[in-house]
């Protein structure tokens, strides 16, 4: 929760607050799939949701399936209970979202419009 009220307190794009910056993108230029994500949750947590897309659309829409990934993985760590065999821990989801990540991160590095739309620098 206190993770949460930080980003909803402090915005990363403001350059007086040091938040971590993608190193991969510091040493290539290339925005990789996680590049806008912090800008994305602040603008998310203050019901900005078009502008969270444009920050990172995969991280937003990527959002309704990790949150409960999250939940169960976290009630598994503290209670022991295991883990339900269900989609979200599919092999095949998994598959699946590595592939959507890879298309994603090919994409918003496309400089040719429509895909530019895809970039984290807003």
């Amino acid at each position: 929760m206190a993770f949460l009220l930080f980003y909803f307190k402090f915005n990363p794009a403001d350059t007086r607050i040091p938040f971590p910056a993608c190193s991969f993108k510091a040493f290539t230029g290339l925005d990789c799939p996680g590049c806008g994500g912090q800008r994305a949750l602040h603008s998310l947590l203050h019901g900005d949701v078009l502008r969270a897309l444009s920050f990172n659309a995969f991280y937003i829409i990527l959002l309704p399936f990790l949150l409960p990934m999250i939940y169960y993985a976290l009630r598994s760590f503290v209670t022991g209970i295991p883990v339900q065999n269900n989609f979200l821990f599919s092999t095949k989801f998994v598959i699946a979202l590595l592939i959507f990540m890879f298309l994603f991160f090919v994409f918003r590095n496309i400089p040719q419009f429509p895909f530019t739309l895809l970039h984290s620098d807003f």
